[in-house]
């Protein structure tokens, strides 16, 4: 019951911006048909560039956005200097927040804390709320890096793996036969086969490329292998020799 009294409580207090308390945002631009590969905040849609600008001075690690035109998407980013990487994309927009300037309010500067958002509040107040956004479960396997879209999130994989959550390696699918096992291997795989077994996927058995004459076959026996031949008392032991004769 306290709790709903707290919530009830605080959306009395919250300014809705949109509804008579816009601030002026002024100081700088939007670069055209550029993308930062940046960590996003959050993502959401149907605001305009300058919202999207406004939006992001109310987060404490919002440093820059992406704006894509076509679709009214909002990207704030946590960008990293330097690592991250800005490409070339149709429609989209970016900026750095630090040119930007607005009218002083009780949330500039932000006084809250790292994953919380400033709100406005009634009698020159402000509040400080955590927020959640879609790739706080972690839903990215392998070290897949986890970005945040509108409702909805995806999973940047490492090189050799993939999937919607990078769940696949590069042994997945590959078959190391019955006598070996596959190992990731950097960005690829390769496969860990048992002693006298060889090959890309073990398919070489101890018996592979040896010839047993007059009517004798091969036996494997361990990692190597002999020729046994019928009606002869004697066997003869050869550890994995080829081109027998």
């Amino acid at each position: 019951m306290l709790l709903r009294l707290s919530k009830i409580f605080i959306s009395l207090l919250i300014i809705n911006i949109s509804e008579g308390v816009l601030q002026n945002i002024t100081g700088s631009s939007f670069t055209k048909n550029k993308y930062s590969d940046s960590h996003v905040i959050l993502a959401y849609n149907n605001v305009g560039p300058l919202m999207c600008v406004s939006d992001c001075l109310l987060y404490k690690e919002c440093n820059a956005v992406n704006f894509n035109r076509n679709k009214l998407e909002c990207e704030l980013l946590a960008v990293s200097y330097p690592g991250d990487s800005i490409t070339s994309m149709d429609s989209s927009y970016y900026t750095e927040i630090g040119g930007w300037k607005k009218d002083k309010d009780e949330c500039t500067p932000n006084p809250c804390e790292v994953r919380e958002q400033c709100i406005l509040a009634m009698y020159n107040n402000h509040i400080c709320l955590e927020f959640d956004a879609p790739c706080d479960v972690n839903p990215c396997q392998n070290n897949g890096v986890c970005r945040n879209k509108v409702n909805d999130y995806r999973c940047i994989c490492p090189n050799g793996y993939y999937g919607d959550h990078c769940e696949h390696t590069p042994c997945t699918n590959r078959m190391c036969g019955y006598h070996g096992y596959c190992v990731v291997s950097g960005s690829s795989w390769k496969c860990n086969c048992q002693a006298g077994y060889y090959g890309t996927n073990c398919e070489n058995t101890p018996c592979t490329n040896v010839y047993c004459h007059y009517g004798g076959h091969c036996v494997i026996s361990g990692s190597g292998c002999y020729c046994y031949c019928p009606g002869v008392i004697m066997e003869l032991t050869v550890n994995v020799s080829r081109d027998f004769t």
